[in-house]
């Protein structure tokens, strides 16, 4: 069930208070570790070389449709490779393109459940991310 899956919280991982550890359960868990996947780049994480994307080198290219099944792509993979939980298909991703951002959405449910929720990212032309639930 989605309410019991729990992960560490991120980018919180440590309450300031307190000093303890902070976990996430239901949707929020799954959108963080969905967050953590599409803004990581491959070869970032130590350990583990394929764990990322690699959307931010496509998400501006003025090639719009070949940019669009390029990001579906790498999308589809990380979410296949990395978050077995989830389903997805390329018609559950939309992308955006505006002047000076694209928006990332993406509809997925869990597998072996009838639960389906939704995760959108925003990226900046500047080169940052903005996470929108």
């Amino acid at each position: 069930m989605l309410t019991e899956i729990k992960t560490i919280s991120f980018p919180d991982i440590v309450n300031l208070i307190n000093g303890n550890c902070q976990c996430s359960v239901g949707a929020k868990s799954i959108n963080e570790c969905l967050g953590l996947l599409l803004t990581a780049s491959k070869g970032e994480f130590l350990g583990d070389p394929d764990f990322g994307t690699n959307i931010h080198r496509y998400i501006f290219d003025h090639n719009g449709a070949a940019m669009v099944e390029i990001v579906k792509n790498e999308i589809l993979n990380a979410v296949r490779e990395y978050m077995p939980r989830v389903e997805m298909t390329e018609n559950d991703i939309t992308i955006e393109q505006f002047e000076n951002y694209v928006q990332i959405t993406l509809s997925y449910s869990l597998r072996n459940s009838n639960i389906n929720d939704e995760y959108s990212l925003v990226y900046l032309k500047d080169g940052s991310e903005e996470v929108v639930y």
